[in-house]
């Protein structure tokens, strides 16, 4: 990559028997020599880092909180992402201490918020539950990730 602000010599070279040759550029000197492969590497971080943080649906919050305390069982988990999920592939499951699973049925990807997943819970005595998630965002990428909460007596 040539940086055109920083000015470079260049003069056509004779070889053999009188035969002109392109003018080929000398490497910027000074400061440039280390300074414009530095920017190049930063710059190049910086748009791999950027194009990570938008190629996944992370978990925003939840309701319940995670690692919350509830009083009262609640009815339904709900989970937030980041990005828009596809509903066939992402999941929920909600296990207690003893790892069975607690959803009164499957997860779904709300119908107006597609940020939104949700699951019905049975009746949950108190104790500590942990919430295994793993959803597809709409540009094909797949998270996972588990927490817990707990529901007070």
């Amino acid at each position: 990559m040539r940086n055109l602000d920083v000015p470079t010599k260049s003069a056509p070279r004779r070889v053999g028997k009188g035969a002109l040759l392109p003018a080929v550029p000398t490497p910027p000197q000074g400061w440039a020599r280390f300074a414009l492969p530095a920017l190049q590497w930063l710059l190049l971080l910086l748009a791999v880092d950027i194009g990570a943080v938008h190629a996944h649906a992370f978990l925003d919050h939840a309701d319940p909180r995670v690692g919350n305390t509830v009083k009262g069982p609640p009815r339904t988990l709900s989970l937030w992402f980041t990005q828009n999920l596809e509903s066939t592939f992402s999941t929920i499951e909600v296990l207690d201490s003893n790892a069975a699973r607690v959803n009164a049925g499957n997860a779904s990807v709300d119908a107006n918020d597609r940020k939104l997943l949700r699951v019905p819970l049975k009746v949950l005595p108190a104790g500590t539950y942990t919430v295994k998630w793993h959803v597809l965002s709409v540009d094909t990428h797949t998270t996972e990730g588990n927490f817990t909460f707990h529901v007070a007596p």
